[in-house]
């Protein structure tokens, strides 16, 4: 089980960086036209729970990707505002 875990703190952490294209294309275009700030706003709002659960059960691998993905969204949003 240890390996699995070792597997899945690794994924947890790759895993928000399937967004990087979006980010980079926010801003290298500098340009948020057809990115929809309600879902990313509400993509966001629905992880808060998904992160607070995860601390609270001191589940290493999902407060590692929910943080990230926290992280994710915020520079998304903020990208969206900006352009």
């Amino acid at each position: 089980m240890a390996k699995f875990e070792h597997f899945m703190t690794l994924i947890a952490f790759i895993y928000p960086f399937s967004s990087l294209p979006q980010i980079i294309d926010i801003y290298t275009k500098k340009s948020a036209e057809n990115v929809s700030l309600l879902t990313w706003v509400l993509y966001f709002l629905f992880l808060i729970p998904f992160l607070k659960y995860s601390i609270l059960r001191k589940d290493k691998p999902l407060i590692i990707m929910y943080s990230m993905w926290s992280i994710v969204y915020i520079v998304i949003i903020a990208g969206i505002l900006i352009y």
